[in-house]
């Protein structure tokens, strides 16, 4: 018995957009501006842009969970959370391998479960957001069976 689940790609890429239109931009921001040397006072900083990446994250994740229209919330806003990290992890690593700097791979490790987290309550919170408030997509009405949700049995 195979478990198969049909993911949404439309709620998939807003949700990647949303998600990553907010915690790339904060991300770099935050490199540019957070001192990661020993003793480096940075006032709060290094805080605020982890958290804005967080809330992107979410942010992003429940939008993909509030519009799928396949019955999978959290799967939703699990896998946008995932994807933005993968995308983001790629490049990160790319650039680290290429100027010869170590790489960091409990960072690594820490950033994908805080992603999972994210994911997770971002899923959580747009399957609770379409409990009360279907999502419409312009050409549909609620409860309407888009093309994409028919099969070919």
């Amino acid at each position: 018995m195979a478990l198969t689940i049909d993911l949404d790609r439309e709620a998939l890429r807003q949700g990647v957009f949303i998600a990553a239109g907010i915690a790339v931009p904060a991300a770099l921001v935050g490199l540019l501006f957070v001192d990661d040397a020993p003793g480096a006072s940075n006032d709060g900083w290094t805080v605020l842009f982890p958290v804005l990446v967080l809330a992107g994250l979410v942010l992003g994740a429940g939008c993909a969970a509030w519009v799928q229209r396949s019955g999978a919330p959290l799967t939703h806003g699990i896998a946008t959370a995932l994807i933005v990290f993968v995308g983001v992890q790629m490049i990160g690593i790319a650039r680290r391998t290429i100027s010869n700097e170590t790489i960091n791979w409990g960072r690594v490790a820490s950033s994908l479960l805080l992603s999972l987290l994210a994911g997770t309550i971002g899923g959580l919170l747009g399957g609770w957001l379409a409990g009360r408030m279907p999502a419409t997509r312009p050409g549909t009405q609620t409860g309407q069976i888009t093309d994409d949700q028919r099969s070919d049995d």
